[in-house]
């Protein structure tokens, strides 16, 4: 019986550390306008962006407030903004 209340309070904790670290925002600051450049073949350009953060839960990914990137290509030419 002891054995089965220390597995339950592991698994608990277990699942409140994996609760805790889905709201946990890493900054970081990867993303340059060389790579996008180097990624898109000259055909995207990161003009600027303010903040970017790393997202580990529940998938990792990367997110960027405020960027602006431009689009040149032969039959495009465009400015995007995002916001968040």
């Amino acid at each position: 019986m002891k054995k089965i209340k220390i597995i339950s309070l592991i698994v608990f904790l277990l699942v409140l550390l994996l609760v805790a670290l889905s709201f946990f925002k890493l900054p970081i600051n990867t993303i340059t306008s060389a790579t996008v450049m180097e990624q898109t073949n000259n055909t995207v350009s990161l003009t600027s962006s303010e903040e970017q953060s790393l997202i580990l839960l529940p998938k990792p990914q990367i997110e960027m407030k405020e960027a602006n990137f431009s689009i040149q290509n032969d039959l495009l030419s465009a400015d995007l903004i995002t916001k968040m």
